[in-house]
């Protein structure tokens, strides 16, 4: 199962999925999001420069990483879940993230 279809199992509605931050971007200046999932390896550029326009954007992210928070230098104080990780992992960073209470969170209106 990947991170979206765990996602979906438990009721968040998973808008728009992007593997690169060019991608990433065009997707902010379009919708805001209730969470992002980064990765801070993004392919085409590191993640840090997204994770930040996130911030200023006060978009809530939940770092997914293969790298645990004690090894990625700088790591960021936020929920974090390193590969490989358990569903239940997932869930609960996501809820940890997530502005809204979890049964807002993981309602009809999703994530």
């Amino acid at each position: 199962m990947d991170i979206e279809d765990i996602l979906k199992s438990v009721g968040c509605q998973c808008v728009r999925l992007t593997a690169d931050f060019g991608g990433a971007f065009s997707l902010m200046a379009n919708q805001r999001y209730d969470l992002v999932t980064l990765d801070l390896g993004l392919p085409d550029q590191q993640g840090e420069a997204l994770a930040e326009a996130l911030r200023v954007a006060s978009v809530p992210i939940l770092y997914i990483s293969a790298w645990s928070a004690s090894e990625y230098p700088n790591a960021p104080q936020a929920p974090w879940v390193s590969r490989p990780f358990t569903n239940s992992d997932l869930v609960q960073a996501a809820l940890s993230a997530s502005p809204r209470p979890p049964a807002a969170a993981f309602g009809p209106a999703g994530l």
